[in-house]
């Protein structure tokens, strides 16, 4: 459980590009448009290269 309000952690959640700031087991993330569904976004964490694609936004509920 996170303590923090909702609205905070979809802020964080969801500033793919500031990922990094925040969260030490990624290195870099870059997010590719703007947050939408067919985006892209590229992450590199643990040495692996991620791509990672937009399926469904529903904000303040759900990333997939």
């Amino acid at each position: 459980m996170v303590d923090a309000p909702l609205e905070r952690v979809w802020a964080l959640h969801t500033d793919i590009d500031a990922w990094a700031d925040w969260n030490t087991d990624v290195d870099q993330a870059r997010l590719d448009g703007p947050l939408l569904p067919g985006n892209s976004f590229y992450w590199k964490t643990h040495g692996m290269d991620i791509t990672s694609t937009i399926r469904e936004v529903v904000p303040g509920q759900r990333l997939v």
